[in-house]
């Protein structure tokens, strides 16, 4: 509601809290499993020589198109940059190390559901309500919930905004431009898109 800086401080302490909560669940799992008995090898299919080029383009496709998102809104939020320098560290610390740790955490998060569970589970929420204290749940979803917030305000939200505001600067400010967006999604139904996975697809 007052801007952009907000936005930054709330993204400033969600982020870290997700990697938290993800930490604590990978050494918790971890320790209930064994590492000797997690296998990272996920699939139960073994790819040689050319079959592996078009699972790897699948892949690649797949990688661009999650940040195809955030690539177009970039503007949006390197305005704010303090420097070119600093846009580029950020770049750095937010893409190629950030996307690699956590898909570290989600992998080893997930193979040790295998032994812990006897099956694996890839869904978050799941693994979080499996959990045997009631507090830890309670943080856990607090979280998810968070993180869900969070990447909605930075993909779908700020971006609209000032498209919005952009129409007509002198008469939609980016406030008014965020509640233009945010009442219009409602019109979406996006509910009946998650419950409905051949449209998301």
């Amino acid at each position: 509601w007052s801007g952009m800086d907000s936005i930054r401080k709330f993204i400033d302490w969600a982020g870290p809290a997700v990697y938290v909560v993800m930490f604590a669940m990978a050494v918790w799992l971890i320790w209930k499993a064994g590492w000797q008995n997690i296998d990272l090898n996920l699939s139960g299919v073994q790819y040689d020589g050319f079959a592996v080029v078009p699972v790897m383009i699948g892949a690649i496709a797949l990688v661009v198109s999650y940040f195809s998102g955030p690539m177009l809104n970039f503007g949006d939020f390197s305005r704010y940059g303090k420097s070119f320098n600093a846009i580029k560290m950020g770049n750095f610390l937010g893409l190629p190390i950030n996307f690699l740790g956590f898909s570290l955490l989600t992998v080893v998060c997930i193979a040790a559901t295998l032994p812990v569970y006897g099956k694996l589970i890839t869904d978050p929420v799941e693994m979080v309500g499996k959990l045997d204290n009631t507090f830890v749940v309670i943080l856990g979803s607090l979280t998810l919930m968070i993180a869900t917030i969070g990447i909605n305000i930075v993909a779908n939200f700020v971006s609209p905004a000032f498209d919005f505001s952009n129409v007509s600067p002198s008469k939609i400010s980016w406030r008014m431009g965020g509640m233009i967006a945010a009442v219009g999604s409602i019109f979406i139904t996006p509910w009946n898109l998650f419950n409905n996975p051949q449209v998301i697809h």
